[in-house]
């Protein structure tokens, strides 16, 4: 068993005490979180557990482990804790059926919900206290299975919403399930004001019981390195423009689109940080393949510009860390990424107009000046909440929550 924050020396059952003794006592469920064979997966899930993890809150995470990753290609039957481990994290596997759609509302991916669920029921009890609030990220599968394993505890369930999870989710397992489930969370986190409203209007969610708290960035990690130097170490041309990209390659990310808008500006190159189907290849990829997430601002400083023409998106980590590594951002017109980033420090455009895409590239590019003004509100705005104080304000809404009790 991975051991809680605090003295390393300290007992399991001196742990458990004190963690029974504080209020909060957070379960988080989740199946989005960093492991061995996947050290990208959910590292914002992971830096928010760690951030609660050293102000000595109590908590411990139920990370699910499907037996086979069809990312890795690999059998999952061993501990994928990472090597370091600040919270209590129980790795739990499941029998993925994977999300095959059957017919409208109706998939394998119910088959894989109960499964996941059954897993995080034989978890608890290896939780050395009794949970004042069950977190969960996000509302399919992990607020599912909460709620179901919470059922008749007396522990609130809350649910932090996804950038697109509603539209995937209501086509897998019907508009009425996705509704009913969500109207049976105690509360909603929202990282933007979009997802809040999605949840009220669709859902007949009560905005009273939604709070919006913007997604922040880790400070200590991800902040500007000397450009060049970052390119020799990475082996990067120096005299050569750079944008650069992470996320998922897959068709709504859009890596295929950022690529296609370089073909007619043969001088830049592009580093794509990620992993998927839709893997970008080509004369003007220097780089295209997931790296550790330690690595990520490296790429990030050594690139002039940040791309990610994305059809949805919550509060994006990923663009909130670009611009905290002091990167200039290109992306989509849509409401979400208009909460996030700043109007000097962003040319926002049609994700799928690859014209446009390009004109907004080339734009700061071949303009110096522009690019290092852009670089300067970017940064400034990135920075302005921290990390540890968004931490700070999930635990008093959760305070809340807990006062408040479940349904």
């Amino acid at each position: 068993m991975t051991e809680t924050s605090g003295d390393p020396g300290e007992s399991e059952e001196a742990r458990a005490a004190r963690a029974g003794s504080r209020a909060e006592r957070i379960l988080v469920v989740t199946n989005n979180y960093p492991s061995r064979s996947r050290p990208n997966v959910g590292t914002f899930v992971r830096n928010l557990v760690e951030q609660w993890a050293a102000k000595e809150v109590p908590l411990a995470v139920v990370a699910p482990q499907a037996y086979w990753s069809a990312t890795t290609k690999a059998f999952n039957l061993r501990d994928l804790a990472m090597e370091s481990e600040r919270a209590l994290v129980l790795r739990p596997t499941f029998l993925s059926f994977s999300s095959k759609t059957l017919r409208p509302g109706l998939s394998t991916a119910r088959l894989s919900m109960a499964s996941l669920t059954r897993s995080v029921r034989k978890a608890l009890p290896k939780v050395p206290f009794e949970p004042a609030v069950a977190y969960a990220h996000f509302i399919f599968p992990a607020a599912h299975a909460a709620l179901e394993v919470m059922r008749g505890r007396g522990v609130p369930v809350v649910a932090a919403v996804g950038e697109a999870e509603f539209d995937v989710w209501e086509k897998l397992v019907g508009f009425e399930r996705a509704r009913a489930t969500t109207q049976r969370l105690d509360a909603i986190l929202s990282v933007s004001q979009e997802n809040a409203d999605y949840c009220a209007e669709r859902y007949g969610f009560e905005r009273d019981r939604i709070r919006v708290i913007p997604n922040a960035v880790d400070t200590k990690r991800f902040y500007p390195r000397d450009r060049d130097a970052m390119r020799t170490k990475l082996g990067l041309p120096l005299d050569r423009p750079i944008v650069a990209y992470t996320g998922n390659f897959i068709d709504r990310k859009g890596p295929l689109r950022v690529l296609e808008a370089l073909k007619e500006l043969p001088e830049v190159g592009a580093v794509f940080l990620g992993e998927g189907p839709q893997r970008p290849t080509g004369e003007q990829v220097l780089f295209a393949d997931r790296v550790a997430n330690s690595i990520v601002p490296e790429y990030l400083s050594a690139a002039d510009l940040y791309a990610l023409p994305t059809r949805a998106e919550g509060s994006p980590n990923s663009i909130i860390e670009a611009m905290a590594c002091g990167l200039p951002i290109v992306s989509s017109d849509i409401p979400a990424l208009a909460e996030t980033v700043p109007p000097e420090g962003a040319r926002l455009v049609p994700p799928d107009d690859v014209e446009a895409i390009r004109n907004a590239i080339r734009s700061i590019v071949e303009d110096d000046n522009l690019r290092e003004q852009m670089s300067r509100s970017a940064l400034a705005h990135a920075t302005r909440t921290s990390l540890s104080e968004r931490a700070d304000r999930i635990l008093e809404w959760l305070g809340g929550v807990i006062e408040r009790g479940p349904r």
